[in-house]
């Protein structure tokens, strides 16, 4: 299982009612609980933008979305910058940076492309219809331009946005102005069913969107194993505009760049591919002192590595359930360790004492070991054998995980092999490269997403 958005705006949303203004109690949106109240002039500026938008035959905007974590003291912070275009009836392009990754989706309207520059790979493919394609997340053109806005442009730019947007409406409200890089911006609050969500719109006749503000908390709460009062934010801002503007020729043009290959699927290049390969080696700090180095074990041990973090629900339930089984085979030659991505010691050793485990943790502080093992979702579990091969590869917490991992190493410990896994390509899957890009607020979905890996940013 992994994580999937859900469709179009309704899985990122804006403010909750008790961040509502103060200052308009006529206008307020009061928590729905104690009766919610609908403001129609909230409605008929979201009506207003919705209808200006189906107007728009095509545009250019610069897009930076900011991505907000928090649990108590812990802070989990990413930010995403790039271009979204698109033209009638199907032209689109979207080209997100994130830290060092860039990846990109453009359609010139006869063909497709998905290019990730990291791997120096692309996908290709016929040219969809229409826009709707970028309300369907379970692509991924819909997966790398939402990273930009959230799935609220391709909403407004595809059919019935404001029974869309609308649904599941409990509270609503027009705020006082704000000024947003010198331009006079009217803000709309709604409060729904599962997100809640705020848009800065231009004032006058041309309702421009400059910034969308959703609050994906209450969709978090909704997941199992989301620790208690998980707050988790995302802003988008857009800036220069080019609305039914000539667009440069080159907007929704691909050139393959030397040396880039084209793939059927970025899955193929998954962790399970090391399966049955040597493992690569590494040394990293304990977090009590002392090294880990992984050849130290050769010949000697069976390994159990789980790549996590504090801040990932499903790995908060997967590591203590993964230790529980290493620990069964306490003196026979089985050894686990619990390899944290990128968080300081101070962080760990809290949430070690927070939650009572005992296990042993090596701190991959720049996540280069994590990049040698392929992890793109979290929690993963690797299982080297004594002869220093991956046997098997874990992405996510599964149900059967735990009693997979016991028959694995009870086989490892009998004959020193497994035998093949057809599961183990389908959990790759959890881990595809069109989310190389996607940040940590992926990994906030509720329990129906199906949700038990998070993308690694």
């Amino acid at each position: 299982m992994h994580c999937r958005k859900a469709l179009a705006i309704r899985v990122a949303a804006g403010v909750v009612a008790a961040l509502a203004c103060a200052a308009a109690p006529t206008r307020a949106v009061e928590a729905a609980g104690s009766g919610a109240r609908v403001d129609p002039e909230a409605a008929k500026l979201l009506k207003k933008v919705c209808d200006y938008y189906a107007g728009v035959k095509s545009f250019r905007v610069e897009a930076v979305s900011h991505q907000d974590v928090k649990l108590g003291e812990r802070s989990q912070t990413h930010d995403v910058s790039g271009s979204l275009a698109a033209r009638r009836p199907n032209l689109f392009a979207a080209r997100i940076r994130h830290e060092a990754s860039e990846a990109s989706t453009i359609c010139d309207g006869r063909k497709a492309w998905i290019y990730v520059a990291g791997l120096k790979k692309y996908m290709a493919g016929d040219a969809p219809a229409d826009l709707a394609v970028l309300l369907d997340d379970s692509g991924l053109h819909a997966r790398l331009w939402n990273a930009l806005d959230g799935g609220f442009l391709a909403v407004l730019m595809n059919q019935g946005a404001f029974d869309t947007l609308g649904r599941d409406t409990e509270g609503s409200a027009v705020l006082p102005v704000e000024v947003i890089d010198g331009v006079r911006c009217r803000q709309i609050r709604f409060v729904q069913k599962r997100v809640d969500w705020a848009i800065w719109v231009e004032e006058g006749e041309r309702p421009i969107l400059h910034r969308a503000w959703f609050d994906q908390s209450k969709m978090a709460a909704l997941m199992a194993g989301t620790p208690p009062g998980l707050k988790v934010e995302v802003t988008f801002n857009f800036k220069n505009w080019a609305l039914d503007a000539e667009l440069p020729e080159d907007t929704f043009k691909f050139v393959p760049p030397e040396g880039c290959e084209q793939v059927a699927s970025f899955t193929e290049e998954g962790p399970t591919t090391l399966v049955g390969k040597p493992a690569p080696d590494f040394s990293l700090d304990l977090i009590d002192g002392g090294k880990l180095k992984l050849s130290d074990f050769k010949g000697r041990k069976v390994v159990v590595l789980d790549f996590w973090t504090t801040w990932c629900p499903p790995c908060r339930k997967a590591l203590p359930a993964v230790a529980g089984v290493v620990g069964g085979y306490k003196g026979k030659d089985v050894v686990f360790y619990a390899v944290n991505l990128a968080e300081d010691a101070e962080t760990v050793r809290k949430f070690l004492k927070e939650e009572r485990l005992n296990v042993p943790v090596a701190l991959d502080k720049d996540g280069s070991v994590a990049k040698s093992y392929m992890v793109t979702a979290i929690p993963q579990t690797m299982v080297i054998g004594k002869d220093g091969l991956v046997k098997a590869v874990h992405v996510g917490m599964q149900p059967d995980t735990g009693e997979q991992l016991k028959q694995q190493l009870d086989t490892l410990l009998a004959s020193g092999k497994l035998p093949p896994n057809p599961d183990l390509q389908a959990q790759a899957r959890a881990a595809d490269w069109g989310r190389l890009i996607r940040p940590v607020i992926d990994c906030i979905k509720p329990a129906e997403a199906e949700t038990n890996a998070a993308v690694r940013p």
